[in-house]
């Protein structure tokens, strides 16, 4: 295994310990499973699954138990994103079909990803409220942008677009969810060569 380069780097395996080594674990499982069912080489097709590629964020099958901010993607593009992930909670994964998974990071969580590798791919960001956001409300501000009310059960969040523009510098995206007895808030910051998407829950 390269240094610096997969889904989890050594010191933020460090940091974030046990987490970071199940999603790596999961990772690795899901790769060699969809590689093996024809999945790895692109023949499957997603949409069969609930995720439509060019949707941003594309639907999910329901899970009521997870919520957070989540990346969908096919595991080789998810790997290229090079992540450091800092954090507490867990991770959760959903394998969606043709190679395709969803990883789901409930809790405080800090993860840094590649910002051209993001572009380049087709990986997808949004934030999944699950039963825990039902009946919620999402807030997403972009820029100096008025924020903008959304459906707290799924919010798309336009990471990758934002990215695509060398001129996009700072925090330049945040989301601010509530529902009864449960908060989430995320920001993107956006660097020269890496994109910090922050999420922290009460």
């Amino acid at each position: 295994m390269k240094k610096n380069t997969d889904l989890c780097n050594v010191r933020s395996a460090l940091r974030l310990g046990a987490s970071c080594a199940l999603a790596w674990l999961l990772l690795s499982i899901v790769g060699a499973s969809a590689w093996a069912d024809g999945g790895g080489s692109g023949s499957g097709t997603p949409g069969d699954e609930g995720f439509a590629p060019g949707e941003e964020g594309g639907s999910l099958p329901i899970v009521d138990d997870t919520h957070g901010l989540t990346l969908v993607g096919r595991v080789v593009d998810l790997r290229s994103l090079a992540m450091t992930i800092q954090g507490r909670g867990h991770i959760d994964l959903v394998r969606l079909g043709g190679g395709v998974v969803a990883l789901t990071f409930v809790g405080d969580y800090r993860i840094e990803v590649d910002r051209a590798a993001l572009v380049r791919s087709n990986v997808n960001v949004l934030f999944r409220g699950g039963a825990a956001f039902r009946d919620g409300i999402a807030l997403l501000k972009i820029g100096s942008s008025t924020p903008v009310p959304q459906d707290a059960e799924r919010v798309p969040l336009p990471v990758a677009r934002i990215a695509s523009s060398p001129r996009a510098q700072g925090t330049l995206m945040t989301l601010d969810v509530q529902a009864r007895g449960h908060q989430a808030f995320i920001a993107a910051d956006f660097g020269p060569a890496r994109i910090a998407l922050t999420q922290r829950m009460l």
